[in-house]
């Protein structure tokens, strides 16, 4: 047997060991915060990336720079201080801002959402969809791709447990500010419901629970799919519900990052083709036939073809002439076939003269049979 390198551990390590309690996961998804929802395509550290990018470019346009947390903003300790204080308590303290720092929560912070590409950004602004549909706008009309990795981008308004009751509660509470409107002023309105990881909650006991709440709130509100004012997003993610409210979900391609900058660019292209179909030159028109294509012709191109119609040639009297021509040079030679054929056959019988006495003497020779016969 091969020795073991080493001395063997204690009992007591063990022991320690076993009664060590796990680490707290600080950064999770959990009832009553507010964010975004990032789904990605298996790079979720790129889709952070890209997802704190945009979230602080945008955010600094809107809200301003990030204020500096206070530990940072606390005046440095005097020299003579730092002189008299031990080296323990010096490193004590260091230590001690650092684990403040870890736990400090910023503007925008990755949580863990213990689901396969998708990603939940924390954040401390009151109205996340504010932003979302300025960064959405923004890529619609500037045309220019800032995600790789990142692809949808849905705001959350709200998070709570996973339960029909908690989600009643939170979806009123959302509603109220948007859907309790004047008298004869109502909203058309959607809902999408996605579960994962989740068997308590069903699309069936959702959908019908919001959407009760939102006719409550005014009878004028309406259901509708296809161009929709708001709609409600329900992300169920194992025990946490999230809702978010949205404005131009289908003009902003179910707020895709990606495919907003392609529907835009492929909508221009597709607008300039029609551009040029129907500004058709008068060229095209004139070689058009019908009667309508007069009325389409505006008068100052009608003028300018009148113009060159008197200025061309004619081109029927030549081709007439011509045709004339050719028949009139045909019957000179069939005239002069048909002369040369009369000339042929007088020559051969002003040469052959003997065939024409044998001929006479053969027609002598038989009537003078004919007389003997009848004598």
């Amino acid at each position: 047997m091969s020795e073991r390198k080493g001395k063997k551990r204690p009992k007591s390590y063990y022991i320690k060991c076993a009664n060590k309690k796990p680490k707290k996961d600080v950064w999770k998804l959990e009832p009553g915060i507010r964010g975004f929802l990032v789904s990605c395509n298996n790079n979720e550290r790129g889709a952070v990336r890209d997802a704190y990018n945009l979230l602080n470019e945008y955010a600094d346009k809107l809200y301003g720079a990030e204020k500096e947390s206070s530990s940072m903003n606390d005046e440095d300790v005097s020299e003579e201080e730092e002189e008299e204080e031990d080296i323990e308590k010096a490193m004590k303290k260091e230590v001690q801002e650092i684990k403040e720092a870890k736990h400090e929560l910023r503007r925008f912070q990755n949580t863990n959402t213990k689901a396969k590409n998708l990603i939940f950004i924390r954040t401390t602004l009151p109205d996340p969809s504010q932003l979302a549909h300025a960064i959405l706008s923004d890529l619609w009309e500037t045309q220019v791709q800032k995600s790789r990795f990142a692809i949808r981008l849905l705001p959350i308004s709200g998070t709570c447990r996973a339960e029909e009751d908690d989600v009643k509660r939170l979806g009123k509470e959302l509603f109220m500010p948007i859907f309790q409107t004047k008298f004869g002023e109502g909203y058309y309105f959607s809902i999408t419901v996605k579960i994962r990881n989740n068997n308590g909650l069903s699309r069936d006991s959702v959908i019908p629970a919001l959407a009760g709440i939102i006719m409550e709130l005014n009878p004028l509100h309406r259901v509708s799919h296809e161009k929709p004012d708001y709609v409600i997003l329900v992300e169920v993610i194992q025990s946490v519900c999230c809702i978010g409210i949205v404005k131009d979900f289908i003009k902003f391609r179910k707020y895709n990052m990606q495919e907003v900058v392609k529907a835009r660019t492929d909508g221009v292209s597709k607008i300039g083709e029609l551009d040029q179909e129907e500004n058709v030159p008068p060229d095209t028109v004139s070689k058009m036939g019908g009667s309508n294509q007069e009325d389409n012709v505006p008068p100052v191109e009608n003028e300018n073809v009148e113009e060159e119609e008197d200025t061309k040639p004619d081109l029927t009297m030549d081709s007439t002439a011509k045709i004339q021509e050719i028949n009139d040079t045909q019957c000179e030679e069939v005239t002069n076939k048909s002369l040369e054929e009369k000339s042929d056959c007088a020559m051969d019988e002003a040469s052959n003269p003997v065939s024409d006495t044998a001929k006479k003497d053969d027609l002598g020779d038989n009537k003078c049979e004919n007389a003997a016969d009848h004598g």
